[in-house]
């Protein structure tokens, strides 16, 4: 089970989330034939996202955390991968993404769950212009 592809911003490297060693893990594959082929994370990973530079990678874990892992271009034109980071945790793992980066500022967006300690009640008032124009 491959999915979920995200292309570099250079379009030379394309993020995915592949099941081929058990599972879901982020990998990092060249579109330039035997470019090279990395395993991005460390224990299970999902929603594999660039940065708008591609010098970061992110991805969801199997946790629920947001992993950074830095990116630069190794000396034989390959990429090299720093230590992973984690951003934020708690994210809800849902089939649609949690989580996206702007391409403008880099900035992540991240949809989380929020659990009230108690409901809100929601009132629908139709018609409220008619009571405006009562005299």
């Amino acid at each position: 089970n491959t999915g979920m592809g995200t292309f570099s911003p250079d379009v030379r490297w394309v993020a995915y989330m592949s099941t081929e060693t058990g599972p879901p893990e982020v990998f990092v594959e060249s579109l330039e034939p035997d470019g090279g082929r990395y395993r991005v994370s460390a224990a299970g990973g999902f929603f594999p996202r660039w940065s708008p530079a591609g010098d970061v990678v992110y991805y969801l874990s199997m946790t629920g955390e947001i992993i950074a892992v830095p990116v630069s271009t190794g000396p034989a034109g390959g990429l090299d991968f720093g230590a992973p980071a984690v951003i934020t945790d708690r994210i809800e793992n849902t089939n649609a993404g949690t989580f996206t980066v702007n391409r403008k500022t880099g900035s992540l967006i991240v949809q989380r769950a929020i659990q009230a300690r108690q409901s809100t009640l929601l009132s629908l008032v139709s018609g409220w212009q008619q009571l405006l124009d009562r005299d």
